[in-house]
C-alpha cells in the first residue's frame, strides 16, 4: 500500500477523499486556501464537507467537525477557521 499527498481546495463546500486520510496541513497558495493529506490512492472515498467562519462571525456550537487550520487571505484582511466533517 503505497501513500500519496494530495491537495484539495478549501474553496468547496465538499470533497470527495480516500478513507482514512491523514490531514498533514492548511496552507494558502496563489491566495487560496489548500489543504494537503496523505492518502492510500487505493481507499474507496468518502465526502468531507468543509465549514468555513470567518473571526468574528457566528458558528455553531458545538464547532462543526474536526478543526483543520486557520488561513489568512486578501493581503492579512480576512481571517477564515476551517472544518472538516468526515462522511
Amino acid at each position: 500500500m503505497s501513500k500519496q499527498i494530495w491537495k484539495y481546495s478549501l474553496a468547496e463546500a465538499e470533497v470527495r477523499v480516500p478513507r482514512h486520510a491523514e490531514i498533514l496541513s492548511l496552507q494558502v497558495q496563489e491566495g487560496k486556501p489548500m489543504l494537503w493529506v496523505l492518502v492510500d490512492p487505493d481507499a474507496s472515498s468518502e465526502r468531507w464537507t468543509i465549514t468555513a467562519v470567518m473571526t468574528g462571525q457566528p458558528m455553531m456550537a458545538p464547532p462543526p467537525g474536526e478543526y483543520v487550520g486557520t488561513a489568512i487571505l486578501m493581503e492579512d484582511r480576512i481571517v477564515v477557521h476551517f472544518w472538516i466533517t468526515r462522511g
